[in-house]
């Protein structure tokens, strides 16, 4: 995460209903309350498998700026599309 960003920490879509923008409105919610709260970045972690969340966000204008392990524990990820 990067110091004073908001981090949007889940952001999940059952594969039905991929590809039908329902994905959208959380991250532009995100970033008005990023602005009502003075950030001016979101951060977020993607799995570097999960294809449809990366494209979404790069549609919208997010890039990656770093990258690296992510300890997991107990989370589990279907991200393998």
């Amino acid at each position: 995460m990067a110091r004073g960003s908001l981090n949007l920490n889940v952001l999940a879509t059952y594969s039905g209903f991929l590809g039908r923008v329902f994905g959208r409105k959380p991250l532009t919610q995100s970033e008005t309350m990023a602005r009502g709260a003075a950030r001016h970045t979101i951060s977020l972690i993607a799995a570097d498998t999960d294809s449809p969340a990366l494209r979404l966000y790069q549609s919208i204008g997010y890039r990656e700026v770093a990258q690296g392990e992510f300890a997991r524990d107990d989370w589990h990820t279907d991200a393998n599309h």
